[in-house]
């Protein structure tokens, strides 16, 4: 008599997946689901299989303390799996991330699309599907070479990877509010899920760089390398596209008629696109001029003092500025000197304070030497300079008769001076030089300071 036959191994698979499989799945979601009863007979062989593994030492005593993980699992993955623990693995966090975006339990998705990625490479890295190609289809194994089964199996792992990279592809579009097929921006932005998708393509990159340590089929390394360049693609392809909307946006945009969230909404887009993707030189480039050109539009239609749209335009377009300046002054890029002088007198002339409007001024001056309107703007804070100390005199009273103006008045009657002629180096053409000479002149008459003294230098 048969005393162990198939049913009864089957009826213990059943008995061990009815208590492990529970606290195993609640563990890996990182408490998030229960297994249900189809979870109970997806992964009914699974329990057999890691409980041969060298970190099922690590797992089982940690089965019940949820604060454990998932330590514990990072912990037994660094003892090693079998290809077969792997391949249970690939399914249960694939399953597990699709439901957890669904549930927009983002930060947990990351951390089960890692897991994810790291069982897909390793069966990438052994001879599992190849040996799985075989038992499926022994005949056909037979008749084929050794390469033409691990073709085979490069392409089994691709149709399987291959759609979930496609899948953060049209996940990132949706987050992003972006139409692919048009270029055109179409809902509401969705930060937290367009952040997880980008954060998907970055630890498969990250992984990419840890490489193969002993590749077992020729094809492995091939195969993750396609996918490395798939998406690479995909990020460039997307900033393309993003570029693209937003260029076609500003286009749309009626300055003269159009509201002021209208007016903002391709640079809020764009802004909130980079806070989750790198500003390089070319989106910089592009957000910054095309903010300039907005914002002499509006200036001659009378649109920058009417509310605060003006300055929430510079706020919103200043990370962009602040990295063009830094490309400049480092002499990365060269080109867009004026148009990011332009900017920053714009940011100049809608900052309260002397002292930064006189910084903004003097480095758009540097970034683009001549520029007409730095100039000007900064001739302008000299003659504010030369006004607060001309004012300071005007409540100095007239000396008595026959004496002249004591050293306070003098220093002061310099400074003023010296304010005057600094505006005049910088824009020679400021035509508030001459009344502010006049004023000069009526000081050191009424005071009694003669610029030619020896003590008092013209």
């Amino acid at each position: 008599m048969k005393l162990w036959s198939d049913a009864h191994q089957k009826l213990l698979e059943t008995l061990q997946a009815q208590q492990l499989i529970p606290p195993l799945y609640a563990r890996l979601s990182l408490e998030r689901y229960a297994a249900h009863e189809d979870d109970l007979r997806r992964l009914v062989a699974w329990p057999r299989v890691l409980q041969r593994q060298p970190g099922w030492k690590l797992i089982e005593p940690a089965l019940n303390h949820s604060d454990a993980w998932p330590e514990t699992w990072e912990l037994a993955s660094q003892m090693g799996f079998e290809p077969l623990a792997h391949h249970h693995h690939a399914l249960l966090f694939t399953h597990l991330t699709e439901r957890l975006i669904k549930d927009r339990e983002f930060d947990h998705a990351s951390w089960t699309w890692t897991q994810c990625l790291k069982s897909w490479k390793s069966l990438a890295n052994s001879n599992y599907l190849i040996e799985l190609i075989e038992d499926i289809t022994p005949q056909r194994a037979a008749n084929d070479d050794r390469e033409t089964t691990s073709h085979a199996h490069g392409e089994i792992l691709t149709s399987l990877l291959t759609p979930m990279f496609d899948a953060h592809e049209q996940g990132l579009y949706q987050a992003i509010a972006l139409d692919p097929t048009t270029n055109t921006i179409t809902s509401k932005f969705d930060q937290r899920l367009a952040q997880f998708h980008i954060r998907a393509f970055e630890s498969f990159l990250t992984l990419h760089d840890v490489g193969f340590t002993h590749p077992c089929y020729p094809n492995a390394h091939e195969l993750w390398e396609a996918l490395y360049d798939k998406t690479i693609a995909i990020k460039h392809t997307i900033r393309e596209t993003l570029l693209q909307a937003f260029e076609q946006a500003t286009s749309q945009v009626n300055i003269s008629d159009d509201e002021a969230y209208i007016l903002l909404a391709p640079f809020e887009w764009i802004a909130s696109c980079c806070n989750i993707m790198r500003i390089d030189d070319e989106i910089a480039t592009l957000v910054v001029t095309q903010a300039v050109e907005f914002g002499w539009k509006m200036r001659k239609l009378g649109r920058e003092d009417d509310s605060d749209e003006f300055d929430r335009m510079l706020m919103v377009c200043a990370p962009f500025q602040q990295h063009l300046v830094q490309a400049i002054e480092s002499g990365r890029l060269v080109g867009p000197n004026s148009k990011c002088s332009d900017f920053m007198v714009f940011q100049g002339e809608h900052a309260d304070e002397h002292d930064t409007r006189k910084e903004l001024f003097e480095r758009a001056l540097q970034i683009c030497p001549g520029h007409r309107n730095a100039s000007l703007m900064l001739s302008y804070e000299h003659l504010y300079l030369a006004n607060q100390t001309m004012a300071a005199l005007s409540r100095i009273p007239a000396p008595l008769k026959h004496l002249n103006a004591g050293e306070r008045t003098k220093k002061l009657w310099n400074e003023a001076h010296k304010h005057i002629e600094t505006a005049r180096e910088i824009y020679p053409f400021n035509t508030k030089l001459e009344s502010y000479e006049e004023r000069l002149k009526a000081a050191a008459e009424r005071l009694r300071v003669h610029p030619n003294n020896e003590d008092t230098p013209s």
